[in-house]
């Protein structure tokens, strides 16, 4: 269920608004991902075949790449930071039905899932993980490519379309409350992340990674056995625990400042002179951590100077609206898409799925 709004046009029953190629490089050499149940995701939809991995940016990087080669291109960048849980297995419930329609990517960030973590505490900057991803743009995926953004991966794509727009053939910012404004009609998420409860003592298990994303959402289906294996495997591992520690001791030095930056360059740029690509600015209606008014704001500042924008509503989902309500997110996303590749929509679309 969503709902819609958009720039040019409005839908019934949805609440919407509307509103050349990389350098040069030598590809990377990619091998196929270590075949164990805790990388492969075995009893996902995440086919172990198209899992790979290859150096990026000097950073051992695991990577999802499937579908055809003919099709556009299409790349998921998962939320988070150097540490956490997140991961390109959070996309699991979507990667199926995307990779029939494009040639889908989805990397794990540095320090996240089952790639490296950075060797040099410089590498826990905000800023090389935006080198990191515009890397995996260069190098592995090789072409612009429709960039679909999660939380803080949303302000990732973001500042990279905006530097590197021959990267972006479109933006979809899904949930992103690290680029919203900050509005006293609503808390900053971090309050949100504050109140959680503290994981329980010892290795971390089932218990200590469903804190966030039970929190996080308006049902636990989504948080399957195997899905919540999967992430006590990536809690366990020695490259997240390392980034773990570097960002318990330094993220407030390191990584807080740059990201802090990233965020103010990246609307006031958008201000300025708005969004080079189409963008959908996707939401969970319910998301706990960032309201949807959150997302009316942001899209209230793109649509003024984006020549296509739109904002989408998913009903009945928190902050992992494509994992509670993914054929939602998948049919909003085609959609735009289509929409976009039409010349379809126009300054400031407001829609809800509903």
């Amino acid at each position: 269920m969503s709902r819609r709004t958009s720039s040019r046009s409005c839908s019934a029953g949805t609440r919407r608004s509307t509103s050349a190629g990389p350098r040069g490089l030598p590809p990377p050499s990619p091998r196929r991902a270590a075949s164990s149940s805790a990388v492969s995701g075995a009893g996902s939809d995440l086919d172990p075949r198209a899992l790979y991995r290859a150096e990026v940016g000097g950073i051992e990087t695991r990577y999802y790449a499937a579908g055809d080669a003919a099709q556009p291109r299409l790349v998921l960048v998962h939320g988070g930071q150097y540490g956490s849980y997140y991961s390109l297995d959070s996309w699991d419930t979507v990667l199926r039905p995307l990779q029939q329609r494009f040639r889908l990517f989805a990397p794990d960030r540095p320090g996240q899932g089952h790639s490296a973590a950075p060797g040099a505490p410089g590498g826990y900057r905000w800023e090389a993980g935006e080198r990191h991803i515009e890397r995996f743009l260069e190098e592995v995926v090789r072409g612009p490519a429709h960039l679909v953004g999660h939380s803080r991966g949303a302000l990732l794509v973001c500042r990279l379309a905006l530097r590197r727009p021959d990267l972006a053939m479109t933006l979809v910012l899904v949930d992103a409350g690290s680029l919203a404004p900050e509005d006293p009609a609503y808390p900053r998420s971090e309050r949100f992340y504050e109140r959680l409860p503290a994981p329980p003592p010892g290795e971390a298990g089932a218990a200590a990674v469903r804190i966030e994303p039970e929190a996080q959402s308006l049902s636990q289906a989504h948080l399957s056995d195997d899905f919540v294996g999967r992430l006590v495997a990536i809690a366990r591992r020695p490259e997240v625990l390392r980034a773990r520690r570097e960002m318990a001791e330094r993220g407030s030095s390191l990584f807080q400042p740059g990201l802090e930056r990233a965020r103010a360059e990246a609307l006031q740029a958008i201000g300025e002179r708005g969004l080079p690509v189409p963008t959908l600015i996707l939401w969970g209606a319910q998301d706990p951590s960032t309201p949807a008014l959150a997302g009316e704001r942001l899209w209230d500042l793109v649509r003024r100077r984006t020549e296509l924008s739109e904002l989408r509503f998913i009903e009945g989902a928190g902050h992992y609206c494509f994992r509670e309500q993914p054929a939602a997110f998948v049919s909003e996303v085609v959609d735009f898409l289509g929409s976009a590749r039409d010349g379809a929509g126009g300054h400031g679309t407001l829609r809800g799925s509903g």
